[in-house]
């Protein structure tokens, strides 16, 4: 892991409000919200953007965590009208921290900014 916020939080040292964890993810409430609803699903394993992701992670293990992706947006968040997934690639995409993870947004926006 690197010295970044997901990975602080994934050890434990730095607080967050888990809503959901398995064996690889973990989905917390996100600290700054764009939208009405939004909340971040953190893979285990480290990889810095969504092609690092694909690069690192088994197909099995991909499968999990899309898989959990769903499962918190669905069950856990009760979205099962429909909501919004976002994954930004790097830092021309919009990609803030330098660690793949997955938005699951639903309402509105909060303010004019595209993620």
């Amino acid at each position: 892991m690197k010295d970044d916020v997901f990975s602080k939080i994934l050890l434990g040292d730095l607080p967050c409000k888990p809503i959901y964890e398995d064996e690889v993810c973990l989905a917390i409430e996100n600290k700054f919200p764009k939208a009405e609803i939004h909340y971040l699903v953190i893979p285990k394993i480290f990889s810095k953007n969504f092609v690092d992701f694909l690069d690192k992670a088994t197909l099995d293990y991909s499968a999990k965590f899309f898989q959990s992706v769903s499962h918190v947006a669905v069950n856990v968040l009760d979205l099962k009208d429909g909501f919004k997934i976002i994954m930004n690639n790097g830092i021309s995409a919009g990609q803030t921290v330098m660690y793949f993870h997955v938005h699951i947004i639903f309402g509105n926006f909060l303010n004019q900014e595209v993620m």
